[in-house]
């Protein structure tokens, strides 16, 4: 019995020092969504591990640090729509990207 806690103490030791050293790095970070704009998919106070490794494509949730001077700083999360240089419109509540229905 000793020798199993032993084994789970040391495994999850392991998995929280790698967690601390790659959010340190901001590789990988767990996020609490605070807003309910991005429901349904997104609710609300729900978390979401997040990564830099991969590039964002258009229609992923994307997560940035904003500062306001209200609230101070804190994590925002987004779904991407455009990139640089794309043209956004929205027609009769409709949106389109580069003249395209997203």
């Amino acid at each position: 019995m000793k020798k199993t806690i032993r084994i789970l103490v040391i495994f999850f030791g392991v998995i929280l020092t790698t967690y601390s050293f790659l959010a340190t790095l901001n590789i990988f970070k767990i996020y609490k969504n605070p807003s309910t704009a991005n429901e349904p998919n997104l609710p609300l106070n729900s978390r979401m591990l997040v990564t830099n490794l991969i590039k964002p494509e258009l229609g992923d949730f994307i997560c940035f640090e904003h500062e306001d001077e209200m609230f101070g700083e804190f994590i925002k999360v987004n779904r991407l729509v455009a990139k640089a240089n794309d043209r956004v419109e929205i027609k009769n509540g409709i949106l389109f990207i580069n003249e395209k229905k997203f």
